[in-house]
């Protein structure tokens, strides 16, 4: 073989690899979704139902739709939703419905896949299972503010709402409420972590408790300190470590934004990095590099910026 028949050969694999793509999305329309629970034709008087399905190899997420009484006759939709969960948790009332799920990504989607569900009423409501909607459990907020829902119940005459700092273990914030709707406001008058926690009742029966954390922070993280390199340090090579001090951290968990800039006015980002560690090792080549950090805690505060440092590698 020529020397130039090799180059030709090269230069068409080459060619090929070019023009692979980076990533073949699968065909979903091939596969199927394998409903779990709750079995078809089901007939329950459970009202609280955690729909769950087999995930499908190459699913970006899942649409869940539920309608009474049926798909071929809907009177009712009662859910239109998309998920990336393998599971959507539910409260309805009696009543006849079907569900149905498929899965999809950018280009494709499977067919539905549909159950059955009949719910029979009951005025004994021990055994349902509330469920919150909002906020969601172990949000940390930085607003003290806030708005707690519930979906009702059937045959639920109201709910019992209660919040404790730090739990249920320690002191309760308020008096428990009644409440005939599906949420209460509360306004806050102190940072902190609690426990919120609501049951339906009737004259009859009520629910268990279902009980979420939530951590109030409406404080901003002190402003990072650089502690090294010094400002307008020297270094002989490519590799070095810059370290910076956050201080006391009181609130909500604090991760820190570093920025390594290419000029003095900060135009030409050169590294961006997103760390809970107060050190970072850079592999920069030769040049001037201006740095800085911010820290942003897990409420979304964030502190002023650290003063401006400049360092250049040799």
């Amino acid at each position: 073989m020529t020397r130039g028949s090799i180059i030709c050969m090269l230069v068409a694999a080459s060619m090929l690899w070019a023009c692979k793509p980076d990533f073949i999305e699968l065909d979903l329309s091939k596969s199927a979704v394998t409903l779990i629970s709750p079995t078809d034709n089901l007939q329950t008087s459970t009202l609280t139902h955690t729909f769950w399905w087999y995930e499908v190899e190459g699913a970006m997420g899942y649409e869940i739709q539920v309608v009474s009484p049926s798909f071929t006759s809907p009177a009712t939709l009662v859910l239109d939703s998309t998920t990336i969960s393998d599971q959507y948790t539910l409260a309805l009332s009696p009543g006849e419905y079907e569900w149905q799920v498929r899965a999809y990504n950018a280009s494709s989607t499977t067919a539905f896949t549909t159950y059955a569900l009949t719910i029979d009423s009951t005025t004994n409501i021990a055994a349902q299972v509330m469920v919150l909607t909002a906020p969601a459990n172990n949000l940390v907020a930085n607003e003290m503010s806030m708005t707690f829902r519930w979906d009702t119940l059937y045959n639920a005459d109201d709910y019992r709402f209660e919040l404790a700092t730090p739990d249920f273990n320690g002191t309760q914030v308020i008096s428990p409420l009644t409440i005939t709707g599906d949420s209460t406001v509360h306004v806050f008058t102190a940072e902190g972590t609690y426990e919120w926690r609501v049951r339906g009742q009737n004259q009859f029966s009520s629910t268990a408790y279902t009980t979420h954390a939530l951590e109030i922070d409406t404080t901003r993280p002190n402003t990072p300190v650089l502690v090294a390199p010094a400002n307008n340090a020297l270094y002989p090579d490519t590799s070095n470590t810059l370290f910076w001090d956050r201080g006391v951290v009181t609130g909500s968990t604090i991760m820190d934004s570093l920025y390594i800039y290419a000029d003095t006015n900060m135009t030409t980002l050169v590294q961006g990095v997103y760390t809970s560690n107060t050190s970072y090792t850079d592999s920069l080549g030769p040049g001037a590099f201006y740095w800085r950090v911010i820290s942003i805690d897990a409420a979304n505060n964030r502190s002023d910026y650290s003063a401006l440092r400049k360092f250049t590698i040799q």
